[in-house]
């Protein structure tokens, strides 16, 4: 397609947008009137020709558009809400949690988790279980399905392993009022503890020049400069630190490993054709893992 054509094809779509917007405006929202009745009709004669049209012709991104939900249809006229946890029926019954269930545990038996057939449970239910089957219960694979894709899903996997390295997944059992979960959570803390007691030395002289002595609990992230857009939004919103911030924070005046230069990086370099670069990704690693940094690495294939 010459550049001319392209110019061409791209004002008619823009054009085909902004006649969809105008005449889907909803008007005035402090009207008296309402909103416009001819939205039906535009809906039937302007917008659905126009999704089924990119529908057939789209490309160039990873959407699948050839889709039929003839068969599960009659779900679009309910409030189907698997709110809450999966594994917990709630108040609202108007759900497909048994069916999530199943699939949590089929992914589980495929990724070879341990004891992946968990049933719905009354949280009261475990109060009365014994400590052998309690301790069963909790080893048993969790997880829900996504509402909201991709991103949903970088989320969730980074909160665990943010989590996870902090050593938070000690206080799984703090709710549970029984001698085992009380004995776990006790040696829990003896343990977080006694790897924090050594965790700060100051510097003689300078109070608020602080070196780390261990920083087993001060993950460090790496993702590409590649990676998708969520990614940097959730390691702010979970506060975990990335090369350049964990270096400022730590290592005032230490030089980046990658090119001996002052100015660390947020992100991992890129190749021209997207991919990791490797040696600067085992630079940096080494670099955290050597002064005792868990570390978080992000490897997105082919999208979000």
């Amino acid at each position: 397609m010459s550049s001319d054509t392209y110019t061409k094809t791209l004002s008619a779509e823009e054009k085909l947008v902004r006649e969809i917007e105008e005449k889907c405006n909803l008007g005035n929202p402090w009207s008296t009137n309402g909103l416009p009745n001819s939205h039906d009709h535009v809906l039937e004669t302007v917008l659905k020709p126009y999704l089924e049209k990119k529908a057939k012709n789209f490309c160039g991104f990873q959407a699948n558009q050839k889709m039929d939900f003839s068969d599960i249809g009659f779900a679009l006229n309910m409030h189907i809400n698997n709110i809450g946890d999966a594994y917990q029926e709630g108040s609202f019954r108007c759900s497909t949690k048994a069916v999530e269930r199943n699939v949590v545990s089929y992914f589980s038996k495929l990724w070879g988790a341990p004891n992946p057939g968990r049933t719905s449970v009354n949280p009261e239910d475990i109060k009365q279980l014994t400590e052998e089957e309690r301790e069963a219960f909790f080893e048993e694979a969790w997880g829900y399905t996504l509402a909201m894709g991709s991103t949903e899903g970088n989320l969730y996997a980074l909160r665990t392993a943010r989590d996870y390295l902090k050593g938070k997944y000690h206080n799984t059992l703090q709710d549970v009022p029984n001698s085992h979960g009380q004995r776990l959570n006790s040696l829990a803390r003896a343990k977080r503890d006694d790897s924090r007691a050594n965790l700060y030395s100051t510097v003689e002289g300078d109070e608020d020049q602080v070196r780390f002595k261990y920083h087993k609990t001060e993950p460090v992230i790496f993702y590409s400069a590649s990676s998708h857009y969520s990614i940097s939004k959730i390691k702010d919103l979970l506060e975990i630190y990335t090369p350049d911030v964990a270096a400022k924070k730590f290592y005032k005046g230490e030089k980046c490993p990658v090119d001996n230069s002052a100015i660390w990086p947020t992100k991992v370099p890129s190749h021209i054709d997207g991919t990791t670069n490797i040696e600067s990704l085992a630079k940096l690693v080494k670099f955290f893992t050597d002064r005792g940094h868990p570390v978080i690495i992000c490897c997105n294939y082919g999208t979000t």
